[in-house]
């Protein structure tokens, strides 16, 4: 045999095959199989594009082109002495480039710009499994999925560029020439692109970063703002990681700015900002600080990051941030380092001497942007010092101008004659004269003083000429038009003496004030005598300073009798409403001094000692502040007395808690709505319904219930309003133990008017007697099923069995008659008949022991290789007389080969012998066609039997798979049968794996379709 027809034969039977790339090209197969490509074609199946698309594909690609076309051309050229061709794909597969002296294979098979050879169109090739693969492949003329290049070999190698596959090159070259360096010199050819593409997109990423960098700095002001630019500039185009570090005056170094592209890395980052940085380490930035010159490393030993770490801790971070390279270049201003900027990459030797000089580059450009940056922050400081001290200036000056024009404060000039010298307008219009009278000297103070105040007056006069100012008093002046106003006075002497200045506040409004006050407090006090409330004043220190007389007649105390007394005093004897003492410090009064907030409606029980009992008071206390304190410094209590209504409360109570026991001992639920579906009382058993009592009041129907449940009870409250009178509903309610109903009576509530206010309802858990009552239906109509499946299953089997056996019988009688035992042809015909019948019958006993078994878990399966097309031909072969007797045309369809599977024969060939007997019996016109399908995406082969006969209803399909089912049970059906069939092809199809649908039209046809997997995994797994 050919070594192409043994590795064919391999292919056709799915074994891999041989050499070092035999997995890579059986998963190549693999796929060309699911693609749908046929793996012997009459002719090459050519995917060419169209000249615009190819255009666009190649201006796309300019550059890959260019530099791919060049060295292809200079490798052609080289082998000259070998047949070769060359191509250049893009991503997709398409060649963009060919080139080479053999142009029989080019022309041949189109290895032509334009042409499609993924592997997704033309299977398994050098330069479309390449792509697919992701690596370098050669592919020998047997490897080929559609054996176009039996005289070839072709290596492929994948194209890479910022990470991701754009192309591929593919070599073809003869297999007699089998020069194994044919890999190698494609792998370098591709290595060499792929370096002029880096090559050239780190160019174009230098010079828009130079670009975007003097745009940056140029207008950046800030040097921190500047650093932060740099960091994320130069992330993620030319570095994973990027640390700045500045040098401070103090000589410590300081970390300014990170930035870091994987976002897993974001924390790390942040922890190495926080961290001090020790400059005495001996490599990074610390050490470029000191010297000032830049470092490379290229690769990033541990033993580097030990001489780089501050400390452990230090360490522990580098490790986990992981650099593989990194450079550090200073930063330079002015003949001294200001700094140093760190680049790290994650990928090994990443930077070279070219990176570095465009580091520095970037480093001289920020050096340059910080100088400038602190020339005009320290222009910007010098220029604020100034505008603060000019604004400072300014306020005062305005300050006083506004002081002296605001009208808010009068101001005026005297010389120790007591002539007022000059004055602002708020003067002169207070005391009601001009601006020329003043100059005139005719506004003087003993003109404007009332006789009583003169004394006061030289006496203010005097202290100023001894003290230089005096005290502020309060005094009376007359007006021009002699009326009087009050004035508070202060002044004070200038320029040694000789001259003084005064101002006086117009408080004539606040005097107004003071007798309103007192007026005010007159009438306060006569309230507070006579007012029915107590009240009690008391001191910052809770001592009692003031009660009115309510108060001694609710306390039964004179205002003697609690003076001085605060409420801890242990004679009080009061108690809250539960009867426990009601201690001092949670007296309302005590809180409200503490807290400095107001305590509203307190309740007490206070001991009077002329009743000798107690009496309720209702207590509101309120804190009291001065201007600008936050502690109080007085409380007082106002209270009235509730004994009454306290002792109604009491009786009520009583009475509610009397019925409340009687609801709360009955079995029933018991319980109040408003009008609005809100709880207003339950009793004790509504906490079978596992909600606390104390948890429903004021809760609506929606608040407890799910909302399907609350609406339902809603409508049956309305209808109850609506009807105004009892009435009775079965009500579900949801609980922990599953679904509860209850028997409820509803009674509208009436109000004086007759009108509705609330329902109440009455409700009795009848769960149990539901579910009995239930069961108990459930129970007959099973009882009754299983009598009809008796009765019907003796019917049919006695029916299934009697035919049968009467044919064999009668036959077997006319066999021992003369006529029929002495002619040849009609005993023939006797015993066929026999025959046929007594097969009728041990199929439907072996149908029946068939479900036995497999209902009892009892049923064997094999495992052997059946080739599907030769059993399913052979089992067509068999049946077709029995279709021809009733006029149908049964033809087997099959494009798909031996299809060989690992199964169980004999339950295959019952499986399949059912449906197609199934399909012939029930078409009485038409044809039966058996199709057999390949889905090797799913590892299953598929068997579909289709009949045009009578159809089944859609009703049926739910039961058409039950064991002795039939669509007509009557003993008068026009189809016979023992109703296992189906159920038997249904219960083998599931033990082998697989599957069995159906489709079906009445009138139309019925389609069966079973699934069988290659492999019976059920089967191997538990043979394992």
């Amino acid at each position: 045999m050919r070594p192409i027809d043994h590795q064919w034969k391999r292919f056709i039977e799915g074994l891999p095959p041989e050499g070092p790339l035999r997995s890579v090209i059986l998963k190549s197969w693999q796929r060309s199989r699911d693609y749908g490509i046929d793996p012997m074609p009459n002719q090459l199946a050519l995917h060419p594009i169209s000249q615009e698309d190819l255009q666009r594909r190649v201006d796309l690609n300019r550059e890959l082109v260019d530099i791919a076309s060049l060295h292809l051309s200079w490798i052609s050229s080289s082998l000259a002495q070998i047949h070769n061709v060359l191509f250049l794909v893009d991503r997709d597969g398409i060649v963009l480039y060919a080139t080479g002296n053999d142009s029989r294979m080019r022309e041949a098979f189109h290895v032509l710009p334009g042409y499609d050879w993924s592997e997704r169109n033309m299977g398994t090739n050098a330069a479309g499994t390449a792509l697919s693969e992701n690596q370098a492949i050669a592919v020998a003329g047997p490897e080929h999925f559609i054996q176009l290049f039996h005289g070839y070999t072709c290596t492929g190698v994948p194209i890479h560029a910022s990470g991701s596959v754009v192309g591929a090159i593919g070599i073809g070259t003869p297999v007699a020439d089998g020069n194994p360096e044919r890999m190698i010199l494609t792998a370098h050819t591709a290595y060499v692109v792929e370096q002029e593409l880096m090559h050239r997109q780190i160019e174009r990423q230098a010079e828009s970063m130079k670009a975007e960098a003097m745009t940056l700095l140029a207008n950046a002001l800030d040097y921190k703002t500047i650093l932060s630019s740099i960091a994320h500039l130069v992330v993620p185009r030319f570095a994973d990681g990027c640390l700045i570090d500045m040098l401070e005056e103090d000589q410590s170094i300081v970390r300014l700015a990170v930035s870091q592209a994987d976002p897993s890395q974001k924390a790390l980052a942040s922890e190495l900002q926080r961290d001090p940085i020790d400059p005495g380490v001996s490599h990074g930035a610390p050490r470029v600080i000191l010297t000032g010159q830049s470092e490379l490393y290229p690769e990033i030993s541990d033993f580097l990051l030990q001489e780089s770490a501050f400390d452990a801790a230090h360490l522990k971070l580098l490790r986990q941030i992981d650099s593989k390279s990194a450079m550090v270049v200073p930063i330079t201003g002015r003949g001294r380092v200001l700094g140093a900027i760190t680049f790290a990459s994650e990928a090994s030797g990443r930077y070279s001497r070219v990176d570095l000089a465009l580091a520095e580059d970037l480093a001289r450009r920020a050096a340059l942007a910080i100088e400038n940056a602190q020339l005009y922050g320290a222009a910007q400081r010098e220029i604020a010092e100034r505008k603060r001290a000019q604004e400072a200036l300014r306020r005062s000056e305005e300050r006083f101008r506004q002081i002296s024009e605001s009208g808010i404060l009068s101001v005026a000039f005297f010389d120790l004659s007591g002539r007022v010298t000059d004055a602002n307008e708020a003067f002169l219009k207070m005391i009601g004269y001009t601006r020329e009278a003043l100059l005139e000297g005719k506004v003087r103070w003993d003109r404007l003083t009332p006789p009583e105040w003169r004394e006061r007056t030289a006496q203010a006069i005097q202290e100023l000429k001894i003290q230089g100012r005096c005290t502020p008093y309060e005094k009376e002046y007359f007006r021009k038009d002699g009326t009087r106003f009050w004035g508070l006075f202060g002044g004070a002497m200038l320029n040694g003496g000789e001259e003084g200045v005064a101002f006086v506040v117009d408080i004539a409004e606040r005097k107004r004030a003071e007798a309103s006050l007192r007026q005010s407090e007159e009438k306060y006090r006569n309230l507070f005598e006579t007012m029915a409330q107590g009240v009690v004043y008391q001191d910052a220190e809770g001592k009692i300073i003031s009660a009115n007389p309510a108060a001694e007649r609710i306390l039964g105390l004179t205002l003697d009798q609690m003076q001085g007394r605060n409420s801890f005093d242990f004679s009080w004897r009061a108690i809250h409403v539960d009867r426990s003492d009601f201690r001092g410090e949670d007296h309302p009064a005590m809180i409200a001094l503490k807290t400095g907030e107001e305590v509203k409606n307190a309740v007490m029980g206070i001991f009077h000692p002329v009743e000798k009992g107690y009496r309720w008071i209702n207590i509101n206390a309120t804190p009291k502040f001065r201007s600008g304190e936050e502690k109080p410094y007085q409380v007082y209590s106002t209270f009235s007395d509730i004994t009454e209504r306290k002792q109604a409360e009491e009786a009520l109570r009583r009475s509610e808690g009397q019925l409340q026991a009687i609801l709360d001992h009955t079995t029933a639920v018991v319980y109040l709505m408003d009008l609005d579906d809100r709880f207003m009382m339950v009793n004790r058993q509504f906490e079978t319904l596992h909600l606390k009592k104390e948890a429903v009041y004021g809760k609506s129907l929606h608040d407890l219930f799910p909302k399907e449940v609350a609406d339902a009870l809603r409508a049956n409250n309305r209808k109850v309003v609506e009807a105004g009178r009892p009435l009775e509903f079965d009500e579900v309610v949801p609980q922990e133990d599953g679904t509860h109903v209850y028997l409820s009576i509803k009674v509208p509530l009436l109000d004086h008017k007759g009108n509705p206010y609330a329902v109440c309802g009455i409700s009795s858990d009848i769960t149990d007697r539901k579910r009995m009552e239930e069961t108990l239906g459930k129970k007959t109509v099973e009882a009754e099923e299983a009598n009809r499946a008796k009765s019907q299953f003796v019917s049919m089997v006695s029916h299934e069995l009697r035919t049968p056996l009467n044919a064999i019988l009668g036959y077997t009688e006319l066999l021992g008659r003369s006529q029929f035992a002495e002619d040849p042809v009609k005993r023939a015909e006797m015993i066929d008949r026999i025959y046929y019948n007594a097969q009728s019958l041990l199929q439907l006993i072996n149908n029946l022991l068939h479900l036995n078994r497999l209902e009892a878990g009892q049923m064997p399966v094999k495992d052997e290789t059946v080739y599907l097309h030769d059993m399913v031909r052979k089992i067509v072969y068999r049946l077709e007389p029995m279709g021809e007797e009733k006029g149908l045309k049964v033809s087997l369809v099959d494009d798909c080969g031996p299809l060989p599977i690992h199964s169980d024969p004999k339950k295959i060939e019952q499986i399949i012998t059912n449906l197609i007997s199934n399909a012939i019996k029930f078409t009485d016109r038409g044809s039966v066609t058996i199709r057999l399908s390949d889905l090797p995406a799913e590892q299953h082969v598929a068997v579909e039997v289709s009949d045009t006969g009578i159809g089944i209803a859609e009703k049926d399909f739910s039961r058409l798979f039950e064991p002795f089912y039939q669509a007509d049970p009557s003993d008068t059906r026009s189809y016979e049968g023992s109703g296992l069939g189906l159920s038997i092809v249904k219960k083998f199809a599931e033990l082998l794996g697989g599957t069995v649908r159906v489709e079906s039209t009445v009138g139309a046809g019925t389609t069966f379709t079973v699934r069988l997997p290659y492999e019976n995994v059920r089967l191997r797994s538990s043979a394992a």
